[in-house]
Order: C-alpha cells, then sequence, then structure tokens
C-alpha cells in the first residue's frame, strides 16, 4: 500500500510541481532559519536492482533535492541541540563527518530518488546525505538519524510561509524517508 502510495505520489509530483532549480525561500521559525530548496530531474541510463533482485538495465528517471538550512536554539526550539544530540547516538564517523566545521550550524539534507519502469512493475530507490555525507540505513544506530531528517522534513512540509512547491517537495522527501526506515525496521 505504502509502495502505492509512493508511486502515485512521485507521479502527482511530477506532474503538477513546477519548481526552479535555484528557488529561495529565507525563513524563521522553530529554531529552523534561511531555508533553501533546490531540485533538480534528469534522465539517465544505467544499472538498477529491479523487484525481482535482478540486476538489469535501463532507462532512470533522476530526481535530486537539497534542503539547506541553519539550525538554531531559541524559544521557539531547539533543532540545532536536537542535531548534535542525534548525531551522538550514531557511530563517531557520524558525529564526524555530518556536522560543517566551518560552521556547524548549517544542515544540508540531499536526496537523490531514481524511477524504473519495467517488465516487474516501478522500482524506486532512494539515497540520502547530510552535509555530503552518505547516511546508509544498514544499522540500528543510523535510525536516530531518519528520524531526524523526518522531523525536520515534516516541519518544513507543515510551514504556511513556504511556498506551496517546497512544501510538497519537503513533504516528498518526508515520505522517502519513512519508507526507507520502514523497509529497513521490517526487515530486521
Amino acid at each position: 500500500m505504502l509502495h502505492f502510495l509512493i508511486i502515485n505520489t512521485c507521479i502527482f509530483l511530477e506532474n503538477y510541481l513546477f519548481m526552479f532549480l535555484n528557488e529561495y525561500m529565507a525563513i524563521t521559525f522553530t529554531g529552523i532559519n534561511n531555508v533553501r530548496m533546490f531540485k533538480k530531474n534528469y534522465q539517465k541510463y544505467g544499472n538498477y536492482l529491479s523487484n525481482d533482485s535482478k540486476i538489469k538495465q535501463g532507462n532512470k528517471s533522476m530526481k535530486e533535492i537539497i534542503i539547506k538550512c541553519d539550525l538554531s536554539d531559541d524559544a521557539l526550539g531547539a533543532d540545532l541541540s536536537d542535531f548534535k544530540t542525534t548525531l551522538l547516538k550514531c557511530a563517531s564517523g557520524y558525529q564526524k563527518n555530518c556536522i560543517k566545521k566551518d560552521a556547524p550550524q548549517n544542515i544540508d539534507i540531499f536526496q537523490r530518488c531514481q524511477y524504473i519502469r519495467d517488465d516487474t512493475g516501478n522500482v524506486i530507490n532512494s539515497n540520502f546525505k547530510i552535509n555530503n555525507y552518505d547516511i546508509v540505513l544498514n544499522e540500528r544506530e543510523v535510525l536516530p538519524l531518519f528520524s531526524f531528517m523526518a522531523r525536520i522534513t515534516r516541519k518544513l512540509s507543515q510551514m504556511s510561509s513556504l511556498s506551496e512547491n517546497i512544501r510538497l517537495y519537503a513533504k516528498f522527501v518526508n515520505m522517502s524517508i519513512a519508507k526507507e526506515a520502514e523497509e529497513f525496521i521490517e526487515n530486521l
């Protein structure tokens, strides 16, 4: 059911949203400031893992979304402290690589999503990064980072001061994070 929802959402987003690559929106709320979002769509031919667990080749529709913002601690929220606390729950590599040394309040959440239609159905794969460091959900210790990314993207998707396009893309990233986490938890 969730797979069907994600596919329909992807199709809806592709057909409905018109967001330029450098659309910019600055806001302040609940410990999040200076939100910027970038989106890029392109086609690519290459290998992929199909639903029947076979490596195949074909055309892939790629979507990359980057959400950049500054986290802070203020009367409305403690998102910067939450981020640092979340990293303490993860392996030391995440603590070292997910915080920018020159600007520890900055966070970039990156998602690359690929869609492939083949004879076994639709294949959807997502990859995530925080501050250009791969976040691979292959162990329990990474779940807190997925929860954190989900909280941030959910807040953005509910902000009425943001453009509808930005809110919808934040919701798309949020749903992709949830899908990835649910699949990981089901396979524990």
